[in-house]
């Protein structure tokens, strides 16, 4: 990662907290000073709220998050994209320019969403799941609007985690050096491994998903849309494929810097290294059938709703290890 690439990440991991930590504070200091039945009755506080919820919670913790993970874990060009092909043997990662490509997509969905400000009608203010359809109401008839303008960054965000996924996946896979098999590589390359194959297999549902919300916001499809005959369940599922594994994606390689610290530390070799390897990717497998928890009583069966609470329970079984 060049200086420039640095810098720019840095601003914007400043500029994402700020504008987060201004908007809590604008929002406490409405409540605080207007009464509360004037509170509860306004549409400013109301707009407020819909936008703390939407465009605050994404900044904060998608484009600050993703980020964050960067400025931590790459570490000018440490750790994932730099140390994982070092703890593999190989020369660099198998797409570098795909890689530089994915790292420059991140600024740009950003800037989306601080131009979502200027459009008539201000940001997206749907909730950061953005069911429909209240996330296909329209109300300034604009179709450049607030909620346009933030499903494009997810799926600009979204293609660039693909990029990511495929180029970590194919690293590992193609590019190990001779002798080095998989369980010959460092605990850390597994949990990352791990957490790019959710990346693969779920981000694609979510980023289609998103495009289909687009299409119908824009150009008037009914995918969502139930007054067209669209079904807007089905966007729930899109969304929690990715949505709900995601929490994987962020504590995976934080499980594979503990497992490689704490063995230095204590002078030992890491027990149970199979096991440990075996269950990061069993947490990748499991949490991608446990997409429904959210909703999961709101209109299956009891058979329905068996079958995903055991999954709920198996997955917590590799993180015993």
């Amino acid at each position: 990662m060049t200086f420039m690439a640095m810098k720019i990440r840095n601003i914007l991991i400043l500029s994402a907290i700020a504008l987060t930590a201004v908007s809590l504070l604008i929002g406490q200091w409405t409540y605080s000073w207007m009464p509360p039945q004037a509170a509860a009755e306004s549409q400013l506080v109301d707009k407020l709220f819909s936008f703390l919820i939407t465009l605050g919670a994404f900044i904060f913790l998608g484009v600050t998050g993703t980020l964050i993970y960067s400025a931590i874990f790459h570490r000018a060009e440490k750790y994932d994209t730099s140390d994982v092909p070092l703890m593999i043997g190989a020369r660099d990662m198998a797409f570098p320019r795909l890689n530089a490509v994915a790292f420059w997509m991140i600024p740009i969905a950003a800037i989306l969403l601080m131009a979502s400000f200027f459009v008539p009608g201000g940001p997206a203010q749907a909730g950061w799941w953005s069911y429909p359809p209240v996330s296909l109401q329209n109300p300034t008839g604009n179709l450049i609007n607030g909620q346009v303008i933030w499903l494009l960054a997810v799926a600009i965000s979204g293609v660039s985690s693909i990029m990511g996924a495929i180029n970590f996946v194919t690293t590992v896979v193609k590019m190990r050096a001779p002798g080095m098999t998989f369980f010959r590589m460092p605990i850390f390359v597994w949990n990352v491994f791990s957490a790019q194959i959710i990346q693969l297999f779920g981000l694609p549902v979510l980023t289609a998903g998103a495009v289909m919300l687009l299409l119908d916001l824009t150009v008037g499809t009914s995918f969502f849309d139930p007054a067209k005959g669209g079904d807007p369940v089905l966007f729930q599922h899109f969304f929690w494929f990715y949505s709900h594994p995601a929490v994987y994606v962020i504590i995976l390689p934080v499980f594979g810097v503990f497992s490689e610290i704490f063995p230095v530390f204590a002078r030992k070799p890491l027990f149970g290294y199979k096991i440990v390897a075996i269950s990061s990717l069993l947490i990748a497998g499991v949490s991608g059938i446990v997409w429904d928890t959210p909703f999961i009583r709101q209109w299956y069966s009891r058979l329905d709703a068996t079958v995903f609470h055991a999954h709920n329970h198996v997955r917590f079984c590799p993180h015993w290890h």
